[in-house]
């Protein structure tokens, strides 16, 4: 397995996507920094703060460190079906016979990614607030700390359900449109207004989603909330890491 995650590595820094990524990511930030509230301390600018509402959360998850899950989605696509259609997954496969470790080596390198690009959000939105006189303050540096960590380690539970789509249908539309609804919280979305249209609760339902889960991850730091999230994301992570390995298991190679 670690043959493979270094090569993956090289892979990720000689190729083109991450730094796609980062370009599109230094255009979300600068676009909510200047869109932001004149009023908006650090903590906001970051996407910490928790929102209830479904449909704010929806829009939520397309700004602040958020936004970041469905750019991963973008790099897991293009790993994956690029393995499939240049030939090189039959490679792979024919020196790595145990396709645990081609599943777990793309689970570490799109949480390195999501760590790269976690750190440059920061460092940006940092940048662009002092140009732009935001406020650089935030609610708890310890809560603001241990949400990018939380964010961070989240985001192997996102790149476990990119892997399994990727690997299932080896297409980059459906793999794109994946990294969109899936990283922005649509398919959620559309479960709580179903649930809200029928006069259901389903909150306790919507929060054990990947998606829901990670919106409970916020700055107020709270030690059963993440222990909440921590377990959610274990339990996605097996169910998706199994799923992916049957796939890797019936499916032919080309």
């Amino acid at each position: 397995m670690l043959n493979l995650f270094k090569m993956d590595m090289r892979r990720l820094f000689r190729g083109k996507t991450l730094y796609i990524m980062m370009i599109v990511l230094t255009s979300i930030v600068l676009s909510s920094v200047i869109l932001s509230d004149s009023s908006a301390n650090l903590s906001e600018l970051l996407g910490g703060m928790q929102i209830d509402d479904p449909e704010m959360a929806f829009i939520g998850g397309t700004m602040g460190v958020g936004a970041i899950y469905g750019l991963i989605g973008i790099i897991a696509m293009l790993f994956i079906c690029n393995d499939y259609s240049s030939g090189f997954a039959k490679n792979i496969f024919s020196v790595h016979t145990n396709k645990r470790d081609y599943i777990i080596s793309k689970l570490l390198i799109m949480m390195v990614a999501c760590g790269i690009l976690i750190g440059l959000f920061v460092l940006e939105t940092v940048v662009c607030a002092a140009i732009l006189g935001r406020s650089l303050t935030v609610d708890s540096v310890f809560g603001t700390v241990m949400f990018l960590f939380q964010k961070w380690l989240f985001s192997g539970v996102f790149a476990a359900i990119y892997i399994f789509i990727n690997l299932w249908t080896r297409n980059k539309a459906v793999g794109t449109i994946a990294a969109f609804i899936i990283g922005t919280g649509g398919l959620v979305l559309g479960f709580s207004l179903f649930f809200e249209m029928i006069g259901i609760d389903a909150s306790i339902i919507i929060d054990s989603t990947i998606h829901g889960a990670s919106g409970l991850i916020n700055i107020g730091f709270n030690a059963l909330t993440t222990l909440r999230v921590l377990i959610t994301g274990a339990v996605w992570i097996i169910v998706y890491g199994f799923l992916s390995k049957k796939v890797l298991l019936k499916k032919d190679v080309v």
